[in-house]
């Protein structure tokens, strides 16, 4: 018998007798909802366990359905970790019933986040960008002075709010994650969430969680280097998925073709916009992988230049890197489309 067959043989007899109390110190079963999430868990649990991720395809988070093989792993989870019920609304209803003997963990609610309000569809000039301020603003102050197509506005408007992730007046944008110093708070949940649920490995949870919070804290540096330059050029974003990443870095988005990437805007907020373009000398347009390319065709001749950016790393692979490799790739596209 050659000796690789009787080192297999070995191994196989040694794991039978192992006792339960190894068995008991496996990794948790753990499952993340979206890659940005699903990657600062990944490096909190490096060395421990793998998370499980359910938006693993270009799906877009907000219409994403559970398959059967997610419906199972959340059984099976002892923490699911995801954005919360502003965002993920194809979780809402289910996930209390299929994860019921999970801890269920809502970044959105982490200690210390910062949660900004939701801004309307259409120019962004008369919001506040100030940090945490609720805003009070109503149709007419979003939309300016214009008195265009009021039924379509009105009816586009009811579509926006019921269709964009369960949110609506005088609730915060659910993109939480896109700010780096709120990614440090979720890591630090992450850690003590996973602390408590597995103890063994909790001192391998939070050195791990130091050090995503000194790769994240490294890679907003980059980023706010890359962007330092253009924190006075403004861009137009087809769905309003930047407002974190705009407060962290300097440029500022001046107009939003739509909330609910699903509903076409009005010629109205059309006209709205292509005026905010003219009036701001706005060259970049922000467009999204998950949404349609006719919502970024209709302003192709106000706009001489587009940066493909994503919120949820369609085109990254999975894992620890995903969360700053995908902060930077957002800060060069948007560089180089602020300055052609």
């Amino acid at each position: 018998m050659s000796i690789r067959p009787l080192l297999r043989a070995l191994g196989a007899a040694t794991l039978l007798c192992l006792p339960a109390a190894v068995a008991r110190a496996e990794a948790p079963d753990v499952v993340a909802s979206i890659r940005p999430l699903h990657s600062l868990v990944s490096a909190v649990m490096q060395g421990v366990g793998e998370p499980h991720l359910l938006v693993d395809s270009a799906q877009s988070p907000h219409s994403y359905a559970l398959k059967p093989s997610d419906a199972a792993k959340l059984s099976e989870a002892r923490a699911v970790f995801w954005i919360g019920p502003h965002y993920e609304t194809f979780l809402t209803d289910s996930l209390p019933n299929l994860a019921s003997g999970a801890k269920l963990v809502a970044a959105d609610d982490a200690p210390g986040i910062e949660r900004l309000p939701n801004r309307e569809g259409g120019a962004f000039e008369a919001h506040d960008h100030g940090h945490g301020q609720e805003h009070g603003h109503d149709h007419a102050e979003a939309g300016g002075d214009h008195d265009h197509d009021h039924e379509a506005e009105q009816a586009e408007a009811s579509h926006d709010h019921e269709g964009h992730e369960g949110h609506g007046h005088g609730e915060f944008d659910p993109h939480v994650w896109m700010s780096p110093a709120n990614a440090e708070r979720i890591v630090d949940a992450i850690a003590a969430e996973l602390g408590g649920i597995d103890p063994a490995n909790a001192a391998t949870y939070e050195a791990n969680a130091a050090a995503e919070k000194a790769k994240i804290t490294a890679a907003a540096e980059k980023a706010k280097a890359i962007l330092a330059a253009n924190t006075g050029k403004g861009f137009v974003v087809t769905h309003d998925g930047f407002q974190y990443f705009e407060h962290a870095f300097g440029p500022k988005a001046v107009a939003s073709v739509t909330i609910n990437p699903d509903v076409t805007p009005s010629a109205g907020r059309v006209a709205e916009i292509k005026a905010r373009i003219a009036e701001t000398g706005t060259r970049c347009l922000v467009s999204e992988p998950q949404f349609p390319k006719s919502l970024t065709a209709l302003f192709a001749d106000e706009t001489s230049r587009i940066a493909p950016l994503d919120y949820v790393g369609i085109d990254h692979a999975p894992g620890p890197d995903l969360y700053t490799d995908l902060m930077i790739e957002n800060a060069e596209k948007l560089h180089a489309c602020l300055n052609g």
